[in-house]
């Protein structure tokens, strides 16, 4: 793996820029953090591109002159712009960290808050007292990533927007959705929407946040039920969206599993935000590659199911899936060659916090009476769905399997477990070399190949569902979702039963 290639989660995003290259390149030459003349000596071809404009951090340590006090130290090599230590004023790049919560304070050139009757703690560490309802226990948030997509297709069609302040853990992240289509109708285009009393169960128009996110969790979950969002911009696939957010108050909140219906803590966190400005280009899935660019099999499958798989790596198209096993919600390690025989294998990704997820499956039990089971699949097909991460985009639990079985109406039998408490490389088909690293899909895709890649600039993006079909007679794989985006499994699965 190359090291200028920085990974996160792969569910969410892996990033190769120009910052990270500096980063990693400086590290090499032993610069000590911060050291510009070194970086520019030394790192030449990185440093023009990642320096001019940007801010250095130094250590952020404080306390609130209100209820709640923090304290924290960092210090990161460059930042392109950076809050830390600041709740008001500029990020050093024109953006906003935020203003002050009354309407008497100033913001100090150092970000800090400065007169009226309550105050902000100004570390980066979280308040030790209790938050006053009204208050803001933070303002503002600083991105130094921007994305957003429109998943369409048989779940309907939901706008995503996400925003997070790094590259790589630790971050903290935004995340907005409007759900387009009946019964929810969010917005589709240009105005002013008010969020004011909306809830994660039902909203057109839902903004989460995140705080303290880490390889597999966030410490805190936040909704925002007050405030307003001002869209300027909202099109279709490969134009930009912007929107400024307006009075949004962010609550510490929990969301239930199965219903996901939020409910605010008592006293929790308030994270304030008013004229924050989102900014992303909505991502055209036709900008990748075509299935011509990418590996397939050059032999012909084994007729018969293959307990070691063929090939040097996952299975591509065209060849035998290995065998392997994963936890199901009672508990029992299955073997995924179990079925060798049948017309189809029918495997399908699923996550806590994914709500095109519950739409698929909520359509795939209407159409077989109700429920997700063994008995009520066509004759011939088995099929696996896998529960690769929890709310908080960690380590789903055997409880969580059994509870999001009987919410999704799913067989415990049928819903497994993938999730590698160590890390482990899933390497890309393009560029070839390359590798990310992830938690998730541990086991699922070091034996069927995802067909990741990267972009020009290193962005290696995925999404959740995630689709395979193989022949069940011998395992060959036939077809995923990244493979050929263009197409549903259904029609595969259909293909084959006809055989």
């Amino acid at each position: 793996m190359s090291t200028c290639l920085a990974s996160d989660s792969i569910v969410k995003r892996a990033i190769l820029s120009n910052y990270q290259n500096l980063v990693q390149c400086m590290d090499v030459a032993g610069c000590d953090p911060g050291d510009l003349n070194c970086a520019e000596i030394l790192c030449p071809e990185y440093y023009g591109s990642c320096y001019e404009g940007t801010v250095l951090s130094g250590n952020a340590t404080g306390e609130g002159e209100g209820e709640g006090e923090g304290e924290g130290e960092g210090v990161i090599p460059v930042i392109p712009c950076s809050c830390e230590g600041r709740v008001c004023g500029d990020d050093g790049c024109g953006n906003t960290c935020g203003i002050c919560p009354e309407a008497d304070q100033t913001c100090s050139e150092e970000g800090l808050c400065i007169g009226g009757s309550t105050g902000n703690g100004t570390g980066t560490g979280t308040g030790t007292g209790t938050t006053v309802e009204g208050e803001c226990s933070r303002s503002g948030i600083a991105f130094a990533e921007q994305t957003a997509s429109i998943e369409s297709g048989q779940s309907g069609s939901v706008f995503i927007y996400g925003g997070a302040t790094a590259t790589a853990a630790p971050y903290d992240m935004i995340r907005l959705e409007s759900y387009q289509l009946a019964p929810y109708n969010g917005p589709t285009g240009p105005g002013t929407y008010s969020i004011d009393g909306s809830n994660y169960e039902d909203c057109p128009l839902c903004l989460r946040a995140y705080s303290g996110c880490g390889e597999t969790s966030c410490d805190k979950i936040y909704y925002a039920d007050e405030g307003s969002v001002e869209i300027s911009q909202l099109g279709g696939l490969g134009t930009t969206f912007t929107a400024t957010l307006k009075g949004v108050v962010f609550k510490e909140a929990t969301i239930d599993p199965n219903t996901y219906r939020s409910t605010n803590v008592p006293n929790g966190d308030r994270w304030c935000m008013d004229g924050v400005q989102l900014s992303a280009e909505i991502a055209e899935p036709s900008s990748g590659p075509t299935t011509g660019d990418l590996p397939v099999a050059t032999e012909p499958a084994d007729a018969s199911c293959v307990s070691a798989g063929n090939g040097t790596g996952p299975a591509l198209i065209g060849q035998n899936v290995g065998d392997f096993q994963l936890q199901n919600c009672n508990g029992e390690m299955v073997s995924f060659h179990a079925s060798c025989g049948n017309k189809v294998k029918w495997l399908m990704s699923t996550a806590e916090w994914c709500t095109a997820c519950t739409a698929q499956l909520q359509g795939i039990a209407n159409k077989y009476n109700g429920y997700i089971s063994k008995e009520n699949l066509p004759e011939g097909l088995d099929m696996w769905i896998v529960l690769t991460e929890n709310m908080s985009y960690g380590k789903p639990s055997l409880d969580l399997c059994k509870q999001y079985a009987a919410a999704k109406n799913i067989d415990p039998n049928m819903l497994f477990l993938d999730w590698s408490d160590t890390e482990v490389q899933v390497p890309l088909v393009l560029p070839d070399g390359y590798a990310i690293s992830t938690n998730a899909y541990g086991t699922v895709w070091n034996k069927i190949n995802p067909y990741l890649t990267a972009d020009s600039d290193g962005a290696v993006s995925s999404f959740t569902p995630w689709h395979a079909v193989m022949r069940g007679s011998n395992m060959e794989h036939i077809w995923s979702s990244f493979y050929d985006e263009t197409k549903y499994a259904e029609t595969f699965v259909e293909q084959l039963l006809s055989e």
